[in-house]
């Protein structure tokens, strides 16, 4: 999974996420990241799905 920032910036990859749930996943994804607004790019091996996300409160 590849984590943009909103300028298309790869801010991080996380390679394994043993997980069963997309919120677990984001929930691990962005631990300890600044708040903002962020794009995800989660991948199985059936499809690969495009998640937003905001950060923190405005």
């Amino acid at each position: 999974m590849q984590i943009a920032d909103r300028h298309g910036r790869i801010v991080r990859v996380i390679h394994d996420h043993r997980t069963d749930t997309r919120r677990r996943v984001i929930e691990i994804a962005t631990r300890g990241m600044p708040r903002g607004v962020y794009y995800f790019s989660l991948q199985t091996a059936v499809d690969t799905t495009m998640i937003t996300a905001v950060i923190g409160e405005y």
